[in-house]
């Protein structure tokens, strides 16, 4: 099976995972993403290669697994604007 992205969420510590493609999600996109997303989380990025690592922290304990939903969909709507 073939994965655009990988989300691992850990509720209790209010943290989420994400595994990306640069194809998928384009570091410029990601950047903008992160910026519009630093009220609700802190981000970390590492590049691994050809991937993107991204750790999201929820501040406030909100749901870290929509959190990274709706970063990837926010992301994603970028990219088709580039």
């Amino acid at each position: 099976m073939f994965c655009i992205y990988q989300i691992k969420a850990d509720q209790g510590s209010g943290k989420a995972f994400l595994d990306l493609n640069p194809f998928f999600y384009p570091p410029e996109a990601i950047e903008k993403t992160v910026e519009a997303f630093k009220e609700l989380c802190s981000i970390k990025t590492i590049r691994q290669g050809q991937r993107l690592e991204l750790e999201l922290s929820a501040v406030n304990k909100a749901d870290c697994e929509t959190i990274a939903l709706n970063f990837l969909n926010y992301a994603l709507s970028l990219r088709r604007e580039m």
